[in-house]
């Protein structure tokens, strides 16, 4: 997920290496987002039908691959090959690991989790200029690759040694966060006249009228009839290096991918896929214009300068990420608190309000910065501010998503990824034309503008 803006900073550069145009050079980062996009709904209905471990598994092995092409790229056809080949390993990163956050965590657990990821890949991935920039200035941008191909090696290693499938097969009555009708005090009796009979070595079975009326089947006993066995046994640290633990899913898989565009159908998901997508491709865009802007005069910057300017939105991300990790469970507790008790996942949307009012003036901000020639420093500010608040909308995006339609997250979160991909793809198409052609300002209110509008829905809701 690092390795998308890992080229950004030396746009310039490479275009004078190979005789390009910077647009064409852009559309290289533009074919590993097109084929990020494109593979979204493959990832998705592997993950659901095979489990998340071997789509994380392949993922990380696909991006190794792309690194050592990129390592030997001597001209474009092959640097835009290695990309490629990158792209395959990007999608389940960017959107399977926020469904494993609701296979491993509580709602309440959720918030910080979230935060992190978000962090990871807006501001880290984001900060990778900072470093790439004078890589690319000072070695050469082939060392982005031989530098980087170490690490993601590990981490393939690393991912293969200590990351268990999350995905579980259980009742969907045991899912108390998605099933609010559940009457949890009869569960309870349940549970509790099914370990009483665990202890005598007895079976049981619950097939009350009551009981069968609500669904409410004891867990942890074996059983016959309408009843369920016991959990297996903890896996050892073998079973668990296992890449394929069997189907998840009796659906086909052509189903599953179909499903995917399914999701659409669904009016509060779609806001969740085209206003996330939206958003973060607007900092994706100041990342395709920002090495041909402060290339050019007043800034005159090289590679390493247009690196160096990153450091406004690392510092943004990072502000952005720390404060929903501290406020975000409480103001849950909180709000369900004055709602007698009970929790809505619209509460999550509420950190929208200030997300979109941070990234709309930090866009807004941004054209009229460059457009005035205000110091670097200034402006780096400003891109920080707006990637503060682009990752605090897409915290609060990705929370809901995912408390609102757990057992639709996966769907939900690859077209998110599919929409800002394909998205990005196009940016990169004609962003650089576009500003170059309109200037600053006015590309940069019409992004500011479009994001605040789309704002507006879920909080006529949640009124």
């Amino acid at each position: 997920m690092f390795q998308g803006p890992l080229l950004s900073a030396g746009l310039v550069t490479i275009a004078i290496d190979f005789n390009k145009t910077v647009t064409q050079i852009a559309q290289i980062s533009g074919y590993y987002l097109l084929v990020v996009g494109a593979s979204g709904p493959f990832v998705s209905a592997f993950a659901i039908k095979w489990g998340k471990r071997p789509v994380f598994f392949f993922s990380s092995f696909f991006g190794v691959v792309g690194t050592i092409i990129g390592c030997a790229a001597t001209g474009y056809s092959s640097l835009l090959g290695g990309r490629i080949i990158t792209g395959l390993s990007t999608s389940a990163y960017e959107s399977v690991i926020l469904a494993a956050v609701g296979d491993l965590y509580f709602v309440h657990e959720r918030g910080v989790r979230i935060s992190l990821v978000n962090f990871v890949l807006a501001a880290i991935s984001n900060g990778v200029s900072i470093i790439a920039g004078p890589i690319t200035a000072n070695l050469g941008w082939n060392y982005n690759f031989y530098i980087l191909l170490p690490f993601v090696t590990v981490q393939w290693v690393l991912m293969f040694l200590f990351c268990p499938e999350t995905t579980y097969r259980r009742a969907a009555m045991y899912d108390i966060d998605t099933n609010s009708a559940l009457d949890l005090n009869r569960l309870g009796e349940v549970e509790k006249r099914a370990r009483a009979h665990e202890i005598e070595g007895q079976e049981v079975s619950s097939n009350t009228s009551e009981d069968a009326e609500k669904g409410v089947t004891p867990s942890r006993v074996p059983t016959t009839g309408s009843g369920y066995r016991a959990p297996p046994p903890k896996k050892t640290f073998v079973q668990e290096l296992a890449l394929f633990t069997g189907s998840y899913s009796a659906d086909p898989v052509w189903k599953m991918i179909l499903a995917s565009i399914a999701i659409l159908s669904n009016v509060a998901s779609d806001w969740t896929v085209f206003l996330s997508g939206l958003l973060v491709a607007w900092y994706v865009a100041i990342s395709f214009v920002s090495s041909a802007l402060l290339y050019a005069p007043p800034y005159n910057f090289d590679a390493a300068g247009v690196g160096y300017t990153s450091v406004g939105p690392l510092i943004g991300g990072i502000l952005g990420s720390g404060i929903c990790s501290i406020i975000m469970d409480p103001m849950l507790k909180w709000l369900t608190r004055k709602n007698k008790g009970v929790y809505e996942p619209e509460f999550r949307i509420w950190l929208m309000i200030p997300g979109t009012i941070f990234t709309v003036g930090g866009l807004i901000g941004f054209g009229y910065a460059y457009a005035n020639a205000v110091s670097i420093y200034l402006l780096s500010f400003v891109w920080g501010v707006t990637l503060f608040g682009i990752t605090i909308a897409a915290i609060s995006t990705s929370s809901y998503a995912l408390d609102a339609y757990r057992d639709h997250a996966t769907e939900i979160f690859i077209m998110a990824m599919i929409f800002k991909n394909f998205f990005f793809y196009g940016l990169s198409n004609f962003i650089n034309n576009w500003v170059a052609a309109s200037g600053p300002i006015q590309a940069f209110n019409v992004m500011g503008g479009v994001s605040a509008a789309l704002v507006t829905y879920p909080l006529q809701i949640q009124n």
